[in-house]
């Protein structure tokens, strides 16, 4: 069963913490104003919050419905970190 508080918390923590959207953002505010950016900002908080969500619920219902799909997310999630670390190495 899904937590949601754990979920609507986790997904609001990563919806404001730094990142892309923050920096397009404040770039944005700089070079238009916050008046003419306030839509921009609701947008990126929006889209962000609404992909985390259904991103959860689809890998939950995943999970629910085919327990042996645990083993290929776990592989391909810890690859995607293997990689993720590679690029940080090489790019320093």
């Amino acid at each position: 069963m899904i937590d949601f508080v754990a979920l609507t918390s986790f997904a609001l923590i990563t919806t404001f913490t730094p990142g892309p959207n923050n920096i397009t953002s404040a770039s944005m505010g700089v070079l238009y104003g916050y008046r003419k950016t306030l839509s921009y900002l609701w947008g990126v908080t929006a889209g962000f919050f609404l992909v985390m969500i259904l991103s959860s619920l689809i890998s939950t219902s995943l999970l629910i419905f085919y327990p042996a799909v645990e083993k290929i997310f776990r592989i391909a999630g810890a690859i995607y970190i293997l990689w993720l670390a590679y690029g940080t190495v090489k790019s320093s």
